[in-house]
C-alpha cells in the first residue's frame, strides 16, 4: 500500500490560512456541480471559529461558504465558485497546508 502526503500551491482560502495561527485545511473534494460552478469540499480545524467564518467572508476565492457539518473542533464547509470553465482563475498560487 501506498500513502502519500502533499502540499499543493493554490490561491484558494489564503485569508483564513494567513489570519489564523494553528489552522489546519484539508481538501477533500472538487467537482462541478449541475450549475456549472466548481465545487470545493473542505474540512477546518480550528480552537476559534468565529475568525473562520470572518476570513471565509473576507477571502475573495471563497463564494458562498457553507457548513455541511460540525463534530465540535472541525468543521466540513462546502464553497462554489462561478467559472464558465470550471477551473478558479484568480492571483498566483500559495501553499495550503
Amino acid at each position: 500500500m501506498l500513502i502519500a502526503e502533499f502540499t499543493i500551491d493554490h490561491p484558494i482560502l489564503l485569508t483564513p490560512l494567513r489570519e489564523i495561527p494553528d489552522i489546519e485545511v484539508e481538501w477533500e473534494e472538487t467537482y462541478r456541480g449541475p450549475d456549472d460552478r466548481t465545487q470545493m469540499l473542505f474540512s477546518v480545524r480550528s480552537d476559534d471559529f468565529a475568525a473562520v467564518e470572518a476570513a471565509l467572508a473576507d477571502d475573495p476565492a471563497v463564494t458562498n461558504p457553507t457548513v455541511l457539518d460540525d463534530t465540535g473542533d472541525r468543521r466540513f464547509y462546502r464553497r462554489s465558485r462561478p467559472s464558465a470553465s470550471g477551473l478558479d482563475p484568480e492571483g498566483e498560487g500559495r501553499t495550503l497546508r
